[in-house]
């Protein structure tokens, strides 16, 4: 795989997972001051910030309620001290030092509380405290 192979795996996958577009560097052309033949990229302002979330409760999931079927899927349920707001549209972040499980998904389920699936149970109980990353606009 050659540098311009590489580059464009890098680039494909910036955008798939942040939904970011790398532009190629500027050519010898493209001095200081001049207009550049590339299309101008929107940019937009993602913030970030870390919430504690208290675990409210670790079930086993009901194998029949996914359409996997799998019979080691665990849900963690928490609850956020305060609402995050625009949670309609943030994304969540765990960390998995703390979940001590493989993450298989995770979604809001309002204002101040999501919910994690995970592929094995999690070590964590009702009550532990766990840091939250939240991204959005």
């Amino acid at each position: 795989m050659g540098p311009k192979d590489q580059n464009l795996r890098i680039g494909i996958l910036s955008e798939r997972l942040f939904g970011l577009r790398l532009l190629p560097p500027a050519g010898p052309s493209e001095g200081a001051g001049e207009r550049s033949n590339h299309p101008e990229v929107p940019m937009r302002t993602v913030s970030v910030r870390t919430y504690k979330a208290k675990i409210e409760e670790n079930s086993k999931e009901d194998p029949a309620s996914e359409p996997d079927k799998d019979r080691n899927t665990w849900l963690l349920v928490a609850k956020f001290a305060e609402d995050v707001p625009n949670w309609e549209t943030a994304q969540l972040d765990l960390l998995p030092a703390e979940i001590g499980a493989e993450l298989v998904e995770c979604s809001f389920s309002g204002p101040d509380t999501f919910t994690a699936r995970t592929h094995s149970q999690s070590p964590l109980r009702k009550g532990d405290v766990i840091h939250v990353n939240v991204r959005g606009e």
